[in-house]
């Protein structure tokens, strides 16, 4: 019931498709089996995430960090992608997004940290 409303702001017809494609895929495999996570991590996602632990399944995670706006520095933490959410985990951080509340993603190599997403 989410994948039309997100599809219809995909302006691309092909990236639409491949949106499509991968949350079909996130949604048809098993957290065990799939590549790159493990089960401590997965682990953790529930238990910190206790709230979406049952409706959310975790796609993947990453080390990263998590600048916000008026922040001097960037908090450290995990970056945990579920199936309709993304959320950042670390010392005095813990927030989470909907995907469908994501209205653009700008990869960003000129900022301090290089390689990261706006």
């Amino acid at each position: 019931e989410q994948l039309l409303p997100a599809t219809q702001l995909i302006e691309e017809r092909s990236e639409a498709v491949e949106y499509i494609k991968s949350k079909i895929h996130a949604i048809s495999t098993t957290e065990e089996g799939e590549e790159g996570n493990n089960e401590n991590k997965i682990r953790s996602f529930k238990v910190i995430f206790e709230d979406l632990a049952t409706s959310e399944k975790l796609i993947t995670y990453h080390e990263g960090a998590l600048w916000e706006r008026y922040d001097l520095t960037p908090k450290f933490c995990t970056i945990y992608i579920a199936t309709n959410h993304i959320c950042f985990y670390g010392t005095n951080t813990k927030l989470v997004i909907k995907l469908k509340d994501v209205t653009s993603i700008i990869k960003e190599s000129g900022s301090i940290i290089s390689n990261s997403i706006k």
